[in-house]
Formats: structure tokens, C-alpha cells, sequence
């Protein structure tokens, strides 16, 4: 796996996202999370390894990030010396969010008598927003007379910071989008292999929609 983490560019922020996708090791990775199987007894496919395939297709996304608070003097301390209330703070830190799909609502159907494959996979949501404490600058800070900036400032230019990011990431249509293709990519070539082990040759259908939803509308409309 090669991460790149994006350099400091000043007042800008900046974002590199690195993909997880490593299709050459699936045949062996599959190879790993195939059961062994008693040839001597039919039973179902098992797709278990599902779990891991789509923690392989996740995007961790890299920020150079900016949490900043800036109170201007209200009222007549407009105007005053020593801008009282007067406070402005500047804190760079790095951050790490990690794009991909639920796990937990990826449906891999059984193969049908032609080796059809259906899977379903969810929209691509974030998973994680991890922040480098380390990483946190000593803050910038100006502020007028009789005026202190407090840890209770501090949190919320975080916080603000951090809902922004996250809002931003959620947002990039682009990234989702890699996200999902990485997830097909790699669970087409899981189910392949997967069928290769047992001498068979499967292939994937896509489904829009749940399969256990679709049965159940058309429960509904009879």
C-alpha cells in the first residue's frame, strides 16, 4: 500500500486521498478467506470474506485542515482602544477520513444455475474521522484588551473545523464515486475467484435494490 500525505501550503487546505485497491493480491487474498470444503458434500457458497474485501476498497482521505475562531468587539468597544472582546485564534492540525461501504448491508446472493452472482452494495457513506493530535500546531492567537481565548474557544473552532471537513468530504461526489467502483472492482474479482476454487466460473449481477427488498414488493403487489 503507497500513502501519500499532502504537504503544508500555507493558508490553503488541502486534501490527498490514497486508495486501498490492490487487485493483483485478491486471487491470493481469496484464496485465504476460501473454507476449506468437503467435496463429498454439496452446501452453500460461502461468501464470508465480504467483511474484508470491502475494508480493502476504503478510501482514507488525507486533510491539512484549519480550525480558526474570530470574535469581533461588539458595541460601543467597537470603536474603543484595546478592542475589548476582540479575539482571533488559528490552529493547523492533520485529519484522516476514511470513505467507503457498510459491510453490514452488502448482499451477496447465492449463484444461480447459470453462475449468476447477484450483489447488492450500499451507498458509500464516511466510516471514521480520525484527527493527529500530534500533528496540532500551537495555535495563532490575537486578541484585544481584558480578553482571553478559553479551551472551551479552542473546542469549538475544532468542532466547526471538524463538521466542515466532514461535510466537505461528504459532499465530493468524486471520491464517493472511487469508492464504489473500488468496492465492485474487488468484490467481482472475490466472487471469480472464489468460484474458480470450486471449478466453477461465476459472474457478478448488480443490483439497485436489495434482493430481499425486491421479493418483498412483489409480495406487496400480489
Amino acid at each position: 500500500m503507497q500513502e501519500k500525505k499532502a504537504p503544508k501550503m500555507g493558508k490553503k487546505k488541502i486534501k490527498v486521498c490514497t486508495s486501498i485497491l490492490i487487485i493483483s493480491v485478491i486471487i491470493a487474498f481469496g484464496i485465504y478467506l476460501i473454507p476449506n470444503k468437503n467435496l463429498a458434500e454439496e452446501r452453500k457458497v460461502d461468501f464470508s470474506g465480504v467483511t474484508e474485501i470491502c475494508e480493502l476498497a476504503t478510501l482514507r482521505c488525507y486533510y491539512h485542515d484549519v480550525a480558526k475562531l474570530e470574535n469581533q468587539p461588539q458595541g460601543i468597544f467597537k470603536y474603543g482602544w484595546g478592542k475589548y472582546g476582540y479575539k482571533k485564534l488559528w490552529m493547523e492540525y492533520d485529519a484522516i477520513i476514511e470513505i467507503g461501504i457498510d459491510a453490514s448491508a452488502v448482499e451477496v446472493n447465492e449463484p444461480d444455475e447459470n453462475g449468476i452472482v447477484q450483489i447488492y452494495i450500499p451507498e458509500v457513506n464516511i466510516l471514521n474521522v480520525d484527527s493527529d493530535e500530534n500533528s496540532m500546531e500551537t495555535p495563532i492567537c490575537e486578541i484585544g484588551k481584558f480578553t482571553d481565548i478559553t479551551i472551551e474557544d479552542q473546542r469549538k473552532a475544532y468542532a466547526d473545523a471538524q463538521e466542515e471537513m466532514e461535510e466537505s468530504a461528504n459532499n465530493d461526489k468524486a471520491i464517493k464515486k472511487q469508492a464504489y467502483e473500488n468496492a465492485q472492482k474487488l468484490l467481482e474479482q472475490y466472487v471469480v475467484t472464489i468460484g474458480e476454487q470450486s471449478g466453477k466460473q461465476y459472474t457478478v449481477e448488480w443490483l439497485d435494490k436489495p434482493k430481499t427488498q425486491n421479493e418483498g414488493e412483489k409480495i406487496n403487489e400480489e
